[in-house]
Order: structure tokens, then sequence, then C-alpha cells
């Protein structure tokens, strides 16, 4: 294989790999009915509950929160205004 074909066929490659990237990341959060499921089964706390356990006052969280598995187990990810700023915290789902 020639150094030029070897390069083509790389570029192919990683041209068909990247597209799936996101996907694979997007499938580890849950959609928000999975979210609601898992918190009427008790897999997980409400965000209400998660929001108090953490001291944060409910009228500051922005949309969307969203649900993800990072390896541990489920957490939260929620976008907090602080000051006018926006800022993405981290909070455990797990009872």
């Amino acid at each position: 294989m020639t150094r030029k074909t070897f390069l083509s066929a790389l570029l192919v490659s990683i041209c068909l790999i990247l597209p799936l990237q996101p996907a694979v990341a997007e499938s580890a959060c849950l959609s928000p009915q999975d979210i609601q499921n898992a918190v009427t089964s008790g897999k997980i706390l409400s965000l209400n509950e998660v929001l108090a356990r953490a001291g944060i006052p409910p009228d500051k969280v922005l949309r969307p929160v969203r649900v993800c598995d990072q390896g541990s187990g489920l957490v939260y990810q929620v976008p907090i205004d602080e000051g006018g700023q926006a800022r993405t915290i981290v909070l455990n789902a797990m009872p």
C-alpha cells in the first residue's frame, strides 16, 4: 500500500468515525421519560431532593438539566445562574 493510499484510507476512516462520537456521548444521558421513570422507581433522587441536599435554591437552576452516567453512577448536570454567569455543576443523583 502506498503512502497516498494509506492516508486516503485513514482519512475516510476518521470521517466515518467522527460523526458517531456525539451519539455515543448522548447515549450516556437519560431521556426525560427515563429520568421520570428512574425517580418514580427510586433509582435516583428527584432534582428538588438533590438541590436541597446540596443547598442550591431551585430559582438558580437554568435549563436543560440532564441526568447522565459518569461511570460511577448517575449524576445530575445542572446549569445554574451564579451572579449572572451560567455554570454547570454535577450532583450525585443516587439515593
